[in-house]
């Protein structure tokens, strides 16, 4: 019992508990943001690609600055970060496409083919924004 709570006291004095917090709350707000586009891109009558690829081009600007300001707590902007940020972001994309695609190849529609790619997408993001985009 007293090696559980030594356990949870270290995890949530430990600062990487509250970066990831507020990666989690980066997360829904820019997947919030990202779906809404989405959504409206396929009401409009594209496909969901197009649907994603547009959604996705318009999230990432704004998934960036949150990111780095709020996430990772880096007031300065370069060029560097910002690149790696685009790496990362492209690869989250390309794994996302890929999970829908298999999902609506399945049945599934369109908008609900969307959610199972937001958890890889998660993983993707997290880890190659905390050790390589923003990088201490």
């Amino acid at each position: 019992m007293v090696f559980y709570i030594f356990f949870i006291k270290k995890i949530i004095v430990n600062k990487d508990f509250f970066q990831i917090i507020r990666f989690v709350l980066v997360g829904f707000i820019s997947t919030g943001v990202h779906y809404i586009l989405y959504l409206l891109f396929l009401n409009f009558g594209l496909n969901f690609v197009i649907s994603h690829t547009i959604a996705t081009a318009i999230a990432i600007i704004n998934k960036y600055f949150l990111t780095k300001n709020f996430t990772f707590k880096k007031r300065q902007t370069n060029l560097s970060s910002f690149l790696k940020f685009l790496i990362v972001s492209f690869i989250q994309y390309v794994v996302s496409i890929f999970i829908i695609y298999i999902f609506v190849s399945w049945g599934f529609s369109e908008q609900i083919a969307y959610f199972p790619s937001v958890f890889v997408g998660i993983a993707v993001s997290y880890l190659g924004n905390r050790f390589w985009s923003f990088r201490k």
